[in-house]
């Protein structure tokens, strides 16, 4: 089995003890797309003795352009991705292709993460209004999802996750894609904080037949250092009004009910009605994504004046 282990990064320090951890892995038949940007270090590029890897540049946008090139670039049969501040156990590898294997109905996986873990921030709306029409599935397929999109764009979990489920929360530290749920498939390049772009992989192999789910594996230790998922204090609102901005996005996948939108957006205040506000505005006058990054950006730089 054919498997291509992504790794976007902007070159921090940490890199070369992820690097580390993923040229020790028991299973040894991958390559490795390390998608940077900045100055390559020869430290970096060191790890090209321990196994195959390909320097991709970035040459401009975020990091779901990072996302973009890595999706277009594969060709194998189990696309991984993991953070630059990650380090992955030793059968991480190896336990994502047998899960593949065992489970041809699963497209999207996440395994086990120890460390640092983002935070829900919708979990606190749908805590409020869960059992009434505004958090009901989108679709009937998110059911027996644990983590799952409502009617209103928003993607929620209905409970605490046991790490064995359906469910779109999958964290891109420790994630792995199969070929058909992933080929000629690109994100939409919207978001400055990379809000959700695991789960628009999700939302992509689901519209395609295949689950996104977690499961009881491949142990993955996350550093407990700031990062877009989880930033400090000083850009947590930010990331907030992005992740309630998500219906924007969401609407590409599932249309969402506009007028449960509006009526929940009235119901909420602070950052979470800024973005659903955003999410709105985009929906209604059919921003393209990169519009919407820019109203976004607009919506940063006014608030931090």
């Amino acid at each position: 089995m054919k498997v291509t282990i992504a790794i976007p990064t902007v070159l921090r320090k940490t890199l070369e003890s992820t690097l580390r951890c993923i040229s020790k892995q028991s299973y040894t038949e991958f390559e490795v797309l390390l998608i940077y940007k900045g100055v390559m270090r020869e430290s970096v590029k060191q790890y090209e003795k321990l196994m195959k890897v390909n320097f991709i540049e970035q040459k401009d946008g975020l990091l779901e352009e990072a996302y973009n090139l890595a999706l277009k670039l594969s060709d194998s049969d189990i696309l991984l991705f993991t953070d630059d501040d990650a380090c992955p156990g030793r059968s991480w590898v190896e336990d994502h292709v047998n899960l593949h294997k065992k489970n041809p109905e699963i497209g999207v996986a996440g395994g086990l993460i120890t460390g640092k873990y983002w935070k829900n921030y919708p979990n606190a709306v749908f805590e409020i209004f869960k059992g009434t029409p505004m958090m009901e599935e989108a679709d009937p397929v998110f059911r027996d999802y644990t983590g799952y999109l409502t009617k209103t764009g928003l993607s929620v979990d209905r409970q605490e996750h046991k790490n064995s489920e359906k469910t779109l929360a999958v964290a891109g530290v420790n994630m792995s894609v199969k070929r058909a749920a992933y080929e000629n498939f690109q994100v939409y390049t919207y978001s400055l904080f990379a809000s959700y772009i695991e789960t628009q992989i999700s939302l992509n192999a689901i519209r395609r037949g295949y689950s996104s789910a977690r499961f009881p594996g491949a142990l993955t230790y996350h550093k407990k250092i700031h990062s877009l998922s989880v930033p400090g204090k000083r850009n947590e609102w930010k990331l907030i009004v992005e992740k309630f901005a998500f219906p924007y996005i969401a609407n590409r996948f599932y249309k969402v009910d506009l007028d449960l939108l509006q009526q929940l957006t009235l119901k909420v205040e602070g950052f979470p009605h800024d973005g659903l506000s955003l999410a709105l505005e985009g929906i209604e006058n059919n921003y393209d994504p990169l519009q919407f990054r820019k109203m976004l950006s607009r919506r940063f730089e006014t608030e931090s004046r």
